[in-house]
């Protein structure tokens, strides 16, 4: 189960979503065949971030309490900590912020008291994001730079891209774009070694909104072109 759930997870990942739900849902079957609560809330967590990746936000929090109260039940930290911070995530994506704040932050407390850095720099950087859309710059920055600290001491590279796009678009939402380009290029080199064309787009397109505001059309044109040949 936990196999399929690694595998199902990565079709996920790549919007591959028929493969998908097909394997998550003979993982969860599995589980509930053999019994084993672990999995079966590892397999409900991995089946509540598909369906939020694919925008079924009611569906996938449902279902990822679901796990949550499995997880619980086993004294499963690490997933507990997983549940709250999706949860997190899907609320975040509905602008539901009060909700979303509250389940950063008992994820981050739950992952933090036993050091899941991997969670903590999620919970990090989604209350990072949050406090940004809210234009509190100095918040935003101050939980942004703890996930990025974290990430790189685990050497998550994927949380360091992550975290570092986010400071550049905090630095980029208050019109500094040379600091922006910065952290946009140092995520975008990252991403590139991840093969992430998703966070590469990200990164081009507002680099390029950037040099478009300096009135660098030249700069622009080659960062939307080399966003547009990957999209």
């Amino acid at each position: 189960t936990t196999s399929q759930c690694r595998v199902g997870n990565f079709y996920s990942r790549t919007n591959d979503f028929t493969r998908a739900d097909s394997i998550l849902n003979i993982a969860l079957a599995d589980a509930t065949a053999r019994e084993n609560l672990r999995l079966k809330s590892l397999a409900l967590n991995s089946i509540g971030d598909e369906l939020r990746i694919q925008n079924q936000y009611d569906t996938a929090i449902a279902v990822l309490h679901q796990a949550r109260v499995l997880a619980i039940s086993v004294g499963d930290r690490k997933r507990h900590a997983s549940c709250l911070n999706a949860i997190g995530e899907a609320y975040r994506s509905q602008t539901k912020f009060d909700s979303a704040t509250k389940y950063f932050n008992e994820g981050l407390q739950v992952a933090a008291a036993i050091n899941d850095k991997d969670r903590m720099t999620k919970c990090l950087s989604g209350l990072g994001s949050i406090y940004r859309t809210q234009n509190n710059g100095p918040k935003a920055l101050d939980y942004m730079q703890q996930a990025l600290v974290i990430a790189r001491s685990i050497k998550d590279r994927r949380g360091e891209s992550v975290a570092l796009g986010s400071i550049g678009g905090l630095y980029f939402q208050e019109d500094d774009f040379d600091r922006a380009r910065q952290y946009f290029d140092s995520s975008m080199v990252i991403a590139q070694e991840l093969k992430d064309n998703t966070r590469i787009i990200y990164c081009q397109l507002t680099i390029g909104a950037g040099y478009e505001q300096d009135s660098l059309f030249a700069d622009a044109e080659k960062s939307y072109r080399g966003a547009y040949d990957l999209a």
